[in-house]
């Protein structure tokens, strides 16, 4: 493993990161709530770190980089992320979390995950709400990715392409944007900008106000879940703010891949695409089978159909996207309701997009697979290929699907027995332990939609916060890492 050429390229997104703290710390100034210096505190170490580094490692910046040390930097990007990323929420006097609960609330943020250890969320100064809504969005669109839009020259020749297949695993499933990646990453830049943007115009349209319509639009179209609201866009009751939420979250699920190919001019890949259509009819669905639930009891059925509707499309796309916004408790609807919320976390988005969870490819890959096991038991002469948009997928390509979902579950129920240590009912265990692998953030019962996690222990918050990187990172990203033979030159 060559270390130095990984630090090296870890102080240039210190480097960024620094300088991301900027903006809050603008915000800080501009509306005068006495947090200002928590931000000047977290910068000047960020930077001398980067500058440390740096000093260190800059002869190594032509020394190629292999898959390994690929894996490497993504890792140790989100950490030093979650790290210098805790110390504003550390350092802001009046609100002075603990550094358990700081480096939980970072590595939430910048996992997309959404779930928080502050309790009264309104009490907060703007410029650590704007820092905490605006963590997910770096982390959204891949810290490593904004980092590969200042990779230049020789430096990044080697890098580019195993960073970015470190932190967009997917295995053959994830199609390659351009020859020139280097490019691709510049049009995805462009198209997370350009997203949150335009949500933000949408939401100052319907009343929201600018603070409000950008940090909610961080939280969207990364799919990260961040309100500034302790009821989140419940606090708004808008059914315009409702609708404008619903639509980019589930845009934000999508491959921006095809965007990419929108802006190409090649309409026809994207409504062609399977995975986005099939991601399409699992959010309809689920969302007619939950209204139509809602709408048979009594007690939840004191609203117009279009309402209910509404809620149930809310819930179901915030979930299935990772989001975590809410518009309404869902704790208290109906155990076939909550059932199927329970199983879309599962699910998640589409490969490529700021949503996580097992996504909608693997899940289709994975079906094809289990039906032509069945054909082969009942024709056993039968070679049946499997497709995938109308191209053959590998056997490789199937295998990693599998052990990936296998991987998923079995994480998911380590954690919940971890969890299990600290004295959680299994049903809250395997909820957070879940929610988190997934990066949704809120799970059922005792850490729903309406709970905190703040109440956890410092040894249940650490399995937490280990299952969020592992989730974020698509597990096999870490795990490679604790192999003996990756660390041998």
């Amino acid at each position: 493993m060559r270390i130095k050429p990984v630090l090296y390229l870890l102080s240039k997104v210190l480097l960024v990161l620094g300088g991301a703290m900027l903006l809050p710390l603008a915000v800080s100034i501009a509306c005068g709530q006495g947090d200002a210096l928590s931000f000047v505190y977290s910068i000047i170490p960020t930077w001398v770190s980067a500058a440390i580094l740096f000093i260190f490692c800059h002869k190594s910046k032509n020394t190629p980089l292999r898959q390994r040390e690929g894996f490497l930097f993504v890792t140790l990007v989100w950490l030093l992320a979650a790290f210098f990323g805790a110390l504003p929420f550390c350092f802001e006097g009046a609100l002075r979390l603990k550094f358990i609960n700081a480096l939980f609330e970072s590595m939430s943020g910048f996992t997309t995950t959404g779930v928080t250890t502050i309790e009264n969320i309104e009490e907060m100064t703007s410029g650590l709400l704007f820092w905490r809504a605006f963590s997910p969005w770096l982390g959204g669109a891949g810290i490593v990715l904004l980092f590969l839009l200042f990779l230049r020259g020789k430096e990044g020749s080697g890098a580019l392409v195993q960073i970015f297949n470190a932190e967009h695993s997917g295995g053959e499933l994830s199609e390659k944007l351009t020859a020139r990646i280097g490019d691709g990453a510049k049009a995805l830049g462009y198209i997370y900008i350009g997203l949150t943007i335009a949500e933000t115009a949408l939401l100052v349209g319907g009343g929201m106000s600018l603070f409000d319509a950008f940090t909610h639009a961080f939280g969207t179209v990364s799919t990260g879940g961040f309100s500034v609201k302790n009821a989140s866009i419940a606090y708004y009751n808008s059914a315009y703010i409702d609708w404008v939420i619903i639509i980019f979250m589930f845009l934000s699920s999508i491959n921006l891949g095809l965007y990419y190919l929108l802006l190409m001019r090649e309409k026809s890949k994207i409504f062609r695409d399977e995975e986005v259509r099939v991601f399409a009819v699992i959010c309809l669905c689920a969302s007619l089978f939950i209204a139509l639930d809602l709408n048979s009891h009594t007690s939840l059925a004191n609203n117009s159909f279009g309402h209910t509707l509404r809620e149930a499309i809310f819930q179901t796309v915030s979930v299935i996207s990772t989001t975590g916004y809410i518009t309404a408790d869902y704790d208290l609807w109906p155990t076939f309701s909550r059932c199927m919320l329970f199983l879309l976390i599962f699910v998640g988005g589409c490969i490529g997009s700021t949503a996580c969870s097992i996504k909608v490819s693997r899940i289709i890959v994975a079906f094809k697979g289990c039906r032509n096991e069945l054909l082969g038991l009942a024709h056993p002469r039968l070679i049946k290929k499997i497709y995938f948009n109308k191209k053959p997928v590998s056997q490789g390509a199937v295998q990693y699907v599998l052990f990936f979902i296998v991987a998923f579950i079995f994480f998911t129920l380590i954690g919940t027995v971890l969890l299990s240590l600290s004295n959680l009912s299994i049903v809250d265990a395997l909820s957070a332990s879940l929610a988190c692998i997934s990066n949704v953030g809120p799970g059922l019962g005792g850490v729903g939609m309406v709970a905190d996690y703040a109440s956890l222990g410092a040894f249940a918050k650490c399995v937490l916060i280990f299952n969020m990187l592992i989730g974020r990172l698509e597990i096999f990203t870490v795990l490679v890492l604790f192999i003996p033979s990756v660390w041998k030159k």
